[in-house]
């Protein structure tokens, strides 16, 4: 029969194998040691464009020609899947590439990559403004295009209006991106609001989802903690619990976020603790983890700062609407006078007439407090 090798054997075989493996990596570096000992008394830099070296137009287009068509057709597959329906990321990432594209194109004064880029533009804002997709062949094969303003304006553009064009570029582009997301918002919002009962009302108005999830809320009556699923929204804050015979969640509150407020809880028991102050309602919520919680309450105090601030805009403006409103008023009073007491007396009634808009706005100073505002206009 064959012997076993013994343990001391095997031993010695690792040992040898061992011993091998490092006298080949020892063998297999010589070459690079070598090299590094030869270059080690030489000085290597890296030129910086713009600070050891400049950089010509010319070449910068010479490389944009050579790679301009690979973005070209990136962009045609970003658009094909955005007018399809492409969710948010993928349609301002498109954006933002075609910005960036089109504003070198105009700045290099390459026609051929204005013209295709603008072309890819054209297709995706008309599309966004309410064309029909079905149409947007024969509106490109046409040359419809061709006939708005701002596309004339990419294409005769030269080195002199190079950058009023661009910057026309990006404020169009900055409105198709502000469009997509509210397009987005909105679709979000319908899929919320279309898992709560109706009563809810969530499509009226301007609002925004913000975020969901379950939260513990502790009862004022018994102290019971009862698990509610709440809605954080632009303008209010809602939670409700699952109905059992609708699929679909059934409110229990909704409570506007420009008079709540949040506040954290610390004690002995937990630190997941927070309290929302509301005068219709006020309640302790308990979070999974502190994470959770840390992540609710900037939610809603950044939802609470933004509803105050667009509360007190809308304040300001009724004020100063009903301020151009007396103006208005005063004036027609005033020519009604002047045409009713002759050529004469509205001669000299003009001469000392106030600019009433002026008094008026000057009369009720814009103070930090809304309501003494409204007062002082109101008197």
């Amino acid at each position: 029969p064959r012997r076993r090798p013994s343990a001391g054997n095997s031993e010695e075989g690792a040992h040898g194998q061992a011993v091998k493996f490092v006298r080949d990596v020892s063998k297999s570096v010589k070459a690079a040691e070598e090299l590094l000992r030869g270059v080690a008394p030489f000085l290597h830099r890296f030129l910086q464009v713009g600070v050891d070296s400049n950089l010509s137009l010319d070449l910068v287009r010479y490389m944009f020609e050579g790679a301009w068509f690979h973005f070209h057709g990136i962009i045609d597959v970003l658009l094909s899947r955005t007018v399809a329906g492409a969710d948010l990321h993928d349609t301002t990432l498109c954006l933002d590439l075609l910005r960036y594209v089109l504003s070198a194109s105009i700045f290099l004064n390459l026609q051929t990559e204005k013209a295709a880029y603008a072309t890819q533009l054209a297709r995706y804002k008309y599309v966004n403004d309410g064309g029909d997709s079905a149409d947007l062949g024969s509106y490109i094969a046409r040359g419809r295009q061709c006939e708005e303003e701002w596309f004339q304006r990419i294409e005769e553009s030269t080195a002199e209006t190079a950058m009023d064009v661009v910057q026309e570029v990006h404020a169009i582009i900055a409105a198709l991106k502000e469009t997509v997301q509210n397009s987005a918002k909105r679709q979000q919002l319908e899929a919320v609001a279309a898992r709560i009962e109706k009563k809810a009302k969530l499509l009226d108005g301007t609002r925004t989802f913000i975020r969901e999830g379950d939260l513990k809320k502790r009862s004022t009556r018994n102290g019971k903690l009862v698990q509610y699923r709440f809605f954080l929204f632009s303008d209010q804050l809602l939670y409700a619990h699952q109905s059992r015979t609708r699929n679909e969640y059934k409110v229990h509150e909704q409570l506007l976020l420009s008079v709540m407020k949040v506040t954290d809880l610390q004690d002995e028991q937990t630190d997941l603790a927070f309290s929302l102050c509301h005068p219709k309602k006020s309640f302790t919520v308990l979070a999974d983890t502190r994470a959770d919680k840390d992540a609710w309450m900037e939610a809603i105090q950044g939802a609470i700062d933004g509803s105050v601030s667009r509360r007190n805009s809308s304040r300001r403006m009724s004020i100063l609407s009903r301020l151009e409103e007396q103006a208005e008023r005063a004036d027609a009073e005033m020519d009604a006078r002047e045409a009713a007491g002759g050529s004469s007396t509205s001669a000299s009634t003009a001469s000392s007439r106030p600019n009433s808009m002026v008094e008026a706005k000057q009369a009720v100073p814009f103070s930090s407090s809304p309501r003494s505002a409204a007062a002082a206009a109101s008197a």
